[in-house]
């Protein structure tokens, strides 16, 4: 009777084999992967265009806030201090990143308010583009970033 030896180990057609299937199933797994690590700091960086919006309308709310204290007309100022980018010397964007790409969509009194038989009050509000009444008591400003938009209304 013919004794059974015992192998240890693979054959090289096996391990040449082996080589062969994990190579290939490499490369399926970079080309499936490549366009999830390329997309995957999206998310990060919409929030930190978010992030940049926010900043900068706290820096207005801020402002506005000192300006309740000293300023005998605080919408006025504030309106034309946006207008002109903040308080000197640092303004509202200093520091903030996306600053070039962040747009002023509105910056307007909303107080214009005119007689209309129609609405139940008899009065209608339309946006004025200045604040140029003290009586104003109303300012709309709004901020955009990339399809984004933050609105913040200021009140005496």
């Amino acid at each position: 009777m013919r004794e059974l030896k015992n192998h240890h180990g693979f054959t090289l057609i096996e391990v040449v084999v082996t080589i062969i299937v994990s190579a290939i199933l490499a490369v399926l797994l970079m080309q499936v992967m490549k366009g999830h690590t390329y997309r995957s700091y999206w998310p990060l960086i919409k929030m930190d265009q978010d992030l940049a919006l926010r900043r900068i309308m706290e820096n207005i709310t801020a402002d506005y806030r000192s300006l309740l204290i000293s300023d005998l007309h605080p919408l006025v100022t504030l309106q034309n201090r946006i207008n002109a980018g903040g308080t000197p010397p640092d303004g509202y964007w200093s520091g903030q990143t996306y600053t070039s790409s962040i747009q002023i969509v509105q910056n307007s009194c909303l107080d214009d308010i005119h007689r209309d038989d129609m609405s139940p009050a008899g009065e209608i509000r339309v946006g004025n583009a200045n604040c140029k009444h003290p009586d104003d008591t109303l300012l709309k400003v709004t901020l955009a970033y990339d399809g984004e938009a933050l609105t913040a209304l200021f009140s005496r």
